[in-house]
Formats: structure tokens, C-alpha cells, sequence
């Protein structure tokens, strides 16, 4: 393998796996039906701010499944930051606001009218770390709580695992295990006539390269092509004077589930 490091992630950094769904207002929200989602709230905010999740719902009438997504990826963690209660309180809505859909009248003056304080469940329940990285990945197609690496950074380290970080300060030729995530791999042709795979991978702290010689393509190609989280073995190459900060070959390269 070769690698070298690219510039380290911001503390803002937001890992974003392969698959991306259809995205709105800034974040990905999946769709029951797979239509676009429809924006009553910016409509409903030029009548004043919205109050609680309750206030949110009953005012923008948006699907019952699409709110329950945003509560799970924490988009009202600013109005109720207890996700679990949120989700209880959720169909207790849902029914509320079928009811008031079938009264007569103003719609916005009986829901003024209806809104009341919500009352707690009282259930306690935290979202860790994972299971908020779950959510995002499921839901979103990417993480905002922090990057899937550094919920197992200890571990990682503890399998003799160096940081992208830590790599500059490395010397040359020396033996390196290296863990990220897929970003993109590029598989050309060289002067020689041979193939080598340039695969760019990222951890919680930046990018870096692996680069596969032809001798290592035939074991290593498939497991790319089917994985997105890789643990990689190889020696590092930090040669300033072949113009690359950092440079390691690849000896061998696992998929991590």
C-alpha cells in the first residue's frame, strides 16, 4: 500500500458515505413515498417562531413517517432534546391533528385554539454516540454528531492503528496500519504498462492515499469493491523528494463490517 496524508478535517468535518438520497433544505430526508418534500414551514414561520415539536407538527401537517425521521437524526434536539420522548408523543399527535383535520372552520384558528402544553411520558431513555451515528447513516446518508470512527478510535489504537495525523511525523519505510473509510478509488494505468489503485480513505482526523501495486490488485480489488470501512498494512514512504509528503505500500487490506 502507499499513503500519504492530505490535509487534516476540520472540527465541522461531516463523514459522507457513498449513498446519497434525495436532499432537502440542507439535510437528506428519506421519503415514504419517495416525493419531494413539501415546505409548509417556511409558509408557517412568517406567522411567528415555532414553540415545541408540537407547535412544529400540528402547524406544517408534514407526514407522520417524515417526523419521525426528523426527531430520530435530532432536528428538534434545540425544542426537546429527549428523542424517545418525542417519539412516544408522536402518534399521540398524529391523532390529534386527523382529528382537528376533520372539524369545520379555520384551520389555523383551531389549531391555536387545540394547542395545549404537551404532557410528558417521563421516559428515560439517552441516545448514545452510536445510536445517533446509526440514525444519521440510516436516515441520512452521512454523520453530524462526529465522524463513525471515533466511536471506535480506542479500539483502533489498541490494534496498533496510527491517526492520519500521525503520520507525517512517521519515518520513511516504516511498517504502518492505517483505518478509514471509503471516499474514492481511481485504478490507471502507469508508464510501466502496469495498473496501480490509488484508494483515498479517511479517518476522524483527515484524508490520506493507499496505493496498490499491480502484484496486490487481484486480492485487493474485490474486497474495494464491496466495502466502505477497511483496516490497511503497509509500509510508509515519507520521501520528500519524491514529491509526496507521504507514501506507504500496501501488504494487505481487510474489510471491516
Amino acid at each position: 500500500m502507499a499513503a500519504w496524508s492530505r490535509a487534516p478535517a476540520s472540527p465541522q468535518h461531516r463523514h459522507r458515505p457513498r449513498r446519497r438520497p434525495g436532499t432537502t433544505g440542507g439535510i437528506q430526508v428519506p421519503q415514504a413515498d419517495g416525493r419531494p418534500l413539501p415546505r409548509p414551514h417556511r409558509e408557517e414561520r412568517r406567522h411567528g417562531p415555532f414553540t415545541s415539536f408540537e407547535d412544529f407538527y400540528l402547524r406544517t401537517r408534514i407526514d407522520c413517517t417524515v417526523a419521525e425521521n426528523l426527531i430520530r437524526v435530532g432536528a428538534f434536539d434545540s425544542l426537546e432534546p429527549d428523542r424517545t420522548e418525542l417519539l412516544w408523543r408522536l402518534p399521540l399527535l398524529h391523532d390529534r391533528l386527523e382529528a382537528l383535520s376533520g372539524s369545520s372552520g379555520g384551520r389555523r384558528g383551531q389549531l391555536r385554539a387545540f394547542f395545549s402544553p404537551p404532557s410528558r411520558a417521563g421516559l428515560e431513555r439517552s441516545w448514545s454516540p452510536e445510536d445517533k451515528v446509526r440514525s444519521e447513516l440510516e436516515l441520512l446518508g452521512l454523520t453530524v454528531s462526529c465522524h463513525p470512527l471515533e466511536l471506535y478510535e480506542e479500539e483502533l489504537r489498541q490494534m496498533g492503528v496510527r491517526m492520519s495525523y500521525e503520520l507525517p511525523g512517521m519515518g520513511d519505510e516504516v511498517p504502518v496500519t492505517v483505518a478509514g473509510i471509503y471516499e474514492r478509488a481511481q485504478n490507471p494505468w502507469m508508464r510501466s504498462g502496469k495498473r496501480t489503485m490509488f484508494l483515498t480513505l479517511e479517518d476522524a482526523y483527515g484524508l490520506y492515499e493507499c496505493v496498490c501495486f499491480e502484484s496486490k490488485l487481484a486480492k485487493i480489488a474485490p474486497v474495494v469493491a464491496r466495502s466502505s470501512y477497511f483496516l490497511v498494512r503497509g509500509r510508509l514512504q515519507n520521501n520528500h523528494k519524491r514529491g509526496w509528503p507521504l507514501w506507504p505500500r500496501t501488504s494487505s487490506i481487510w474489510r471491516r463490517r
